[in-house]
């Protein structure tokens, strides 16, 4: 299948803004997709990585519920949220999150292996600086998909990153840096850091 949207969610996990607050929607650019065990960031910027839940969706879906969502997922990936700091107005995230290869994603992982309560973790150069769990998000994968259908329809190939837990100011990167995230039971995906 091929990806059309990155849809993607911020403010998801409880921790990083009020418990009460809605997550935030926004889109990835799709040539941010990337397979590689590399990504390129701009000198002088401000760089950070944000582990977190993917699903591959497997059907065109629209304003769908929870349990209808369980129907609807290809599989599940561990993605890599790339953000770059930018001193000027990005009110839509696109300018920081929408740059080629800022989603890392692994291969497809089957709907099975997915625990609720399953440990998120970064690590970067072999130092532990993010930690969380799914069971911290406000909504659940199956939740998140059917927010993100009643805002606009969910196609075959589209890929939904569902938010990283709290503690991300530790995972500022720079060139030379390995990046390391895995989801308990799941999977993970590894990356090199290069500055360009």
């Amino acid at each position: 299948m091929i990806t059309r949207v990155v849809h993607a969610l911020a403010l998801n996990y409880k921790g990083i803004a009020s418990d009460n607050m809605p997550p935030l929607y926004f889109i990835k650019s799709v040539s941010g997709v990337n397979t590689s065990n590399r990504v390129s960031i701009p000198k002088n910027n401000k760089t950070w990585v944000e582990v977190e839940l993917g699903v591959m969706i497997s059907k065109k879906v629209h304003n769908i519920s929870k349990d209808e969502a369980q129907h609807c997922i290809q599989g599940f990936l561990v993605c890599s949220d790339v953000t770059t700091s930018i001193n000027t107005r990005d009110h839509h995230l696109a300018e920081s999150k929408s740059r080629d290869g800022y989603c890392i994603v692994s291969p497809i992982y089957e709907l099975s292996n997915l625990v609720d309560d399953a440990e998120m973790t970064t690590h970067i150069n072999g130092r532990l600086t993010q930690k969380g769990r799914l069971s911290d998000a406000k909504l659940n994968i199956y939740e998140s998909i059917s927010f993100v259908s009643k805002i606009t329809s969910l196609e075959p190939g589209d890929i939904l990153i569902s938010g990283t837990p709290c503690c991300v100011d530790k995972n500022d990167v720079r060139d030379g840096d390995h990046v390391k995230h895995s989801i308990e039971r799941l999977g993970e995906i590894s990356f090199r850091v290069e500055e360009k």
